[in-house]
């Protein structure tokens, strides 16, 4: 049973917490569900705030999901949420390819 209803018009945060729902609730069958964390790199901050997570090792355009397991030949999953009208960015596009 999921709790957190996604429409077409859902934000990217909503998406994601409804993936992450749905990870919590087949982890039983799938244990390694329960590895995917968010990587906190969107949202607007303070020019004092984004100083100190970029010294921390924050980065523009790093995917908001990490799996970190890995399946032979890959070595784990990076996922980017998007809206129905959502589009990457260039920082993002790149990531994508340096991940891939």
């Amino acid at each position: 049973m999921s709790f957190i209803k996604v429409t077409p018009f859902s934000s990217e945060d909503t998406i994601q917490a409804a993936f992450i729902e749905q990870c919590l609730l087949n982890s039983r069958a799938i244990p390694e569900l329960l590895l995917f964390y968010h990587i906190p790199n969107e949202g607007k901050r303070t020019m004092a705030q984004a100083m100190r997570m970029k010294g921390l090792g924050v980065k523009a355009g790093v995917p908001d999901l990490h799996l970190p397991v890995g399946r032979h030949p890959y070595i784990g999953l990076w996922i980017e949420f998007k809206t129905a009208t959502g589009s990457t960015s260039k920082t993002q596009k790149w990531w994508h390819t340096a991940l891939r």
